[in-house]
């Protein structure tokens, strides 16, 4: 017998496509499963996501500066600057304590809430502050440097559709609309067999046996960090 017909197939291979379609047609779609949002990176959303709120939550500072009524600093100029009495610093996280009202303005800073009163923000840059008061040297529009409520994210708006895959900057996005939990698709279960009378354990004496046997090790980290579940097989050897 030729060494071509002792080591011939019982039948036709197929193409690599062919056994891709067979392997599609058998399997659907796994259930799904709420994980928190740490967990969901790399996984598959199985719902559509929609805000629960605005984003931002709230009017705030778009720059550090001061928050003023416009119709104090309509007239504002380096040559005639406009003084105003400073009522209290509003830091990122704090809420005002007090309305910005007429010749009054609220130091703010970027992220910080837009006091009630106030109506446009006016850069650091073109104010001089000195004992309680500041000195506006610009005049600026309504409304400038202030980022509204709502003006990323309108609550109820879609932000993520079913079947995306969970990346970092989706997780963040998540957070920002109010979800700590979320639907995902349940990972698969994956087992790699490795086959060949040419395996061996390592460390391997014949010099004519190929050591192929670390295949499985070294695939594990792979599937693992696909976001697959890796499925423990004990390696058989078949002899005729």
């Amino acid at each position: 017998m030729t060494s071509a017909g002792k080591f011939a197939y019982s039948r036709a291979m197929i193409s690599v496509h062919d056994a891709l379609t067979m392997i599609l047609e058998t399997v659907s779609p796994l259930a799904g499963e709420r994980v928190g949002l740490l967990q969901a990176v790399g996984r598959v959303l199985a719902e559509e996501v929609r805000s629960e709120r605005e984003v931002p939550p709230f009017a705030n500072s778009a720059m550090d500066g001061y928050a003023v009524r416009w119709d104090d600093v309509r007239d504002a100029s380096a040559e005639q600057p406009v003084a105003l009495a400073v009522l209290e610093v509003l830091q990122a996280g704090a809420m005002p304590t007090q309305a910005v009202t007429t010749g009054t303005a609220s130091k703010i800073m970027t992220g910080a809430v837009i006091p009630p009163g106030a109506e446009t923000v006016i850069r650091a840059e073109d104010t001089e502050e000195q004992e309680g008061r500041v000195w506006i040297k610009r005049q600026e529009r309504p409304g400038t440097h202030i980022r509204a409520s709502g003006e990323d994210i309108h609550r109820g708006q879609l932000v993520l559709e079913k079947g995306r895959v969970l990346h970092s900057a989706d997780i963040g996005l998540l957070a920002s609309v109010g979800r700590s939990f979320v639907l995902v698709r349940q990972r698969p279960r994956v087992a790699i067999l490795s086959t060949g009378n040419e395996l061996v354990e390592a460390p391997w004496q014949s010099p004519v046996t190929v050591w192929l046997k670390s295949a499985p090790p070294s695939m594990r980290p792979y599937a693992t960090t696909s976001y697959f579940r890796p499925a423990v097989c004990q390696s058989v050897i078949l002899t005729s």
